[in-house]
């Protein structure tokens, strides 16, 4: 079992949004006597349905785009 520690590391993120999906169910967890863990098998699953591979990071989201939604087609 992998500690939120472990995981953010794996993901190259922060722990708080770990902490943040496993409370909305956004990812595959465990809690024991309070304590959230991951299983790697079911994290490498859950990335797999993403089709991202470990260690890959994610792209950033641009806030740049300033353009009015109703102007969007």
């Amino acid at each position: 079992m992998l500690t939120i520690k472990d995981v953010s590391t794996w993901l190259n993120i922060k722990p708080s949004t770990l902490y943040l999906w496993a409370s909305q169910g956004k990812i595959p967890c465990r809690r024991i006597r309070g304590l959230v863990r991951f299983e790697p098998e079911a994290i490498q699953e859950w990335l797999n349905a993403f089709g991202v591979a470990p260690g890959t990071r994610l792209p950033a989201l641009s806030h740049h785009d300033n353009r009015d939604l109703d102007q969007a087609h």
